[in-house]
């Protein structure tokens, strides 16, 4: 975090979210859950916007990386693993996959909860479209008309993933839990309890 980076890093943010329609005023910008590990370096960058850090069963965020590889696997064999998982090389030549996607996890926890200021937290379970109103309010301080509610409502059909908004949502969350093995799923619990 220097002065250089957080002006790259504001002006990378501010081309992104550039206005156009006129009557665009609000953006939300996802992070992908490894991008935690830099929430001081973004609260410097933009200390008056608010965040929202939703988080999901370590679990079934595992089990959706066994389904489809992220980033965070293809990461295993690099440096930038120590990095993701808060650990030691010697450490993460130990572990499985299972372990390591765990370590990395627990560590977002963790450097979430030592945040400051720390953001708004939100389990995925109650990310719901009867909560959205409060949730946006609480979070955002933002109130968005029937109009925009309604197109927002319409999005938790959808499955996240699919930008051709085809696939219907479905909660997977007990097909998650049974994809891992019971070893798995208490290595799971040991590393992510304490978040």
């Amino acid at each position: 975090s220097n002065p250089l980076n957080l002006v790259r890093f504001r002006n990378l943010v501010n081309l992104l979210c550039r206005r156009r329609l006129d009557n665009e005023h609000d953006i939300f910008i996802k992070f992908i859950s490894w991008n935690s590990l830099y929430a001081d370096f973004i609260h410097a960058a933009f200390p008056d916007v608010p965040t929202l850090f939703l988080y999901r069963d370590p679990v079934e965020v595992i089990a959706s990386v066994f389904r489809e590889t992220s980033a965070v696997l293809l990461a295993r064999d690099s440096r930038q693993a120590e990095f993701l998982a808060g650990t030691t090389a010697i450490e993460l030549a130990a572990m499985d996959d299972v372990a390591y996607l765990s370590s990395c996890y627990a560590h977002y926890f963790s450097v979430i909860l030592d945040a400051q200021p720390q953001p708004k937290l939100l389990s995925f379970a109650a990310f719901a479209p009867d909560a959205l109103e409060k949730i946006l309010a609480a979070a955002f301080a933002l109130q968005p008309d029937r109009h925009q509610l309604r197109q927002m409502h319409e999005q938790f059909s959808v499955y996240s993933k699919d930008d051709r908004n085809q696939t219907g949502f479905k909660d997977d969350s007990q097909s998650k839990h049974e994809l891992l093995s019971d070893d798995h799923l208490r290595l799971a619990e040991q590393y992510c309890r304490g978040n």
